[in-house]
């Protein structure tokens, strides 16, 4: 039932197009090696849903929006709704992974619910919190990658009833997340920072021009910044 990944279908602005599972049950699942990659590794994007990430060995760097994660075997990643993001192999040899792309209702169920208003919106508004690493830290993370990993086992194993322990698993790794981030997520969220949606101008506006001489002024005054 999951999928093996080998590139990414993107728009100008690099937001991928794929539809993920359907409207009754909003969750795909992937599995794969980034060095299948056509380039070698896994190019900037972005898409609505949420992602979580979990390493089955090796080591990955994920760029989120103007920061990094270098996850280890084990460990995982939750990948905010919105937020530009890659992955590369961050040493010689495989580096294999599985990942849930889900939409937040698959979490909330009803956007109005109390989960949705209490629990999950104020967490995927904020863009100031791009990703959270789940690093094995013998503690609510490393639990909270476990969670991933489980989620994932009974994706693949299916049969009726699977959706029942991959929704379970990835709610209880979102309840160890919230539960011990209360007090950041009751602040007021603020705006995608200007950085970040500089990133995106300056990716959107290669893929444009990328048959051109571009020099580096010409990238940098497409998002209204000094050349460095």
């Amino acid at each position: 039932m999951e999928q093996q990944k080998t590139s990414l279908n993107l728009t100008k602005d690099r937001k991928e197009l794929e539809i993920r599972g359907t409207p009754m049950f909003p969750c795909e699942a992937y599995t794969g090696n980034v060095r299948n990659y056509i380039s070698g590794e896994i190019p900037w994007h972005w898409h609505e849903e949420l992602e979580a990430v979990y390493i089955l060995n090796g080591r990955m760097r994920v760029g989120v929006d103007s920061g990094s994660f270098t996850l280890e075997k084990g460990e995982g990643l939750l990948i905010n709704s919105g937020a530009l993001h890659s992955g590369r192999a961050a040493m010689e040899g495989e580096c294999r992974y599985n990942s849930f792309v889900f939409h937040e209702s698959l979490i909330s169920g009803s956007a109005e619910s109390v989960l949705g208003r209490r629990y999950v919106r104020p967490f995927t508004s904020r863009r100031e919190i791009p990703g959270v690493y789940l690093k094995k830290d013998g503690g609510w993370r490393e639990e909270a990658a476990g969670c991933i990993l489980k989620a994932y086992q009974a994706y693949e194993k299916g049969g009726f009833g699977f959706e029942f322990p991959v929704r379970e698993q990835l709610s209880h790794m979102w309840y160890l997340m919230v539960t011990h981030m209360e007090n950041g997520l009751m602040r007021e969220p603020v705006k995608e920072s200007l950085e970040a949606a500089r990133i995106k101008t300056m990716i959107s506006y290669i893929q444009e021009h990328f048959k051109e001489n571009l020099e580096l002024r010409d990238i940098a005054e497409s998002a209204s910044i000094g050349e460095r």
